[in-house]
């Protein structure tokens, strides 16, 4: 993987994209911003130049990169139910009354499965593939669906069950720098969001759904042998 690190050395420097584009005529502002969220497929040569002479960094500082890429695939909802406060079965299920809630209905029972791939080609390698499985939960039993199509705001972490999984994603996060996690994070919500909306859409709901936005914690969990409850062994926010 590759990226730049155009918003980490503004930062650092305290610069706007707005005195950028002002300094530089050359570079329009869309073009700059662009490039500093990543968003960009072909990063031309006299950008990247015009960038790195005026922050005065060569382009191994404005880059930075490892040698395999991580996508997240198949991210599918499993389970998971709409509730409503009308009807106590399902205020049972969620362990509230319905004074607890603002708004008539809310997801309970909600779990995601994704996969996590990683890849790499070289002349002297050739092709390796590893793929990790993940369980992305809601940190509370219930998601209140808000009226008028307001926003659905909700807390999910990723669990895994497997201890091999749970190491070597931990070396992962270990050798990728912080902008590499924040693209790591906005790609598992992003399929996240996308999947839970297809999901509100197939039960019916989806024009009172405009967008769903998600603040990740990481947590890798493995399942004792012994028992059935469950060993945390690690906790990090990303």
């Amino acid at each position: 993987m590759i990226r730049n690190r155009l918003s980490e050395l503004l930062a650092e420097r305290k610069i706007k994209i707005s005195k950028i584009a002002s300094d530089i005529p050359d570079l329009s502002r869309n073009t700059i911003t662009s490039v500093a969220h990543n968003n960009v497929k072909m990063l031309q040569l006299n950008t990247i130049n015009k960038l790195c002479e005026y922050l005065e960094v060569t382009p191994a500082d404005f880059f930075e990169y490892v040698d395999y890429d991580l996508k997240i695939a198949d991210t599918t909802i499993e389970n998971g139910a709409i509730g409503d406060i009308s009807d106590p079965f399902g205020l049972a299920i969620a362990g509230k009354k319905s004074d607890d809630f603002s708004t008539g209905l809310f997801i309970y029972n909600l779990e995601i499965f994704a996969y996590l791939n990683k890849s790499s080609i070289s002349e002297s390698r050739g092709e390796t593939k590893k793929t990790f499985e993940l369980t992305i939960l809601p940190k509370k039993r219930f998601i209140e669906i808000p009226e008028n199509d307001d926003y659905i705001s909700a807390d999910f972490e990723v669990l895994t069950t497997s201890k091999s999984t749970m190491d070597d994603i931990l070396n992962i996060t270990k050798e990728i720098g912080a902008g590499f996690k924040s693209d790591l994070q906005t790609m598992i919500e992003d399929r996240c969001t996308h999947a839970i909306n297809e999901w509100l859409k197939e039960k019916g709901i989806s024009s009172e759904i405009s967008t769903i936005t998600s603040d990740f914690t990481f947590t890798y969990e493995i399942k004792s042998e012994f028992n059935q409850q469950n060993e945390i062994a690690h906790t990090f926010p990303f």
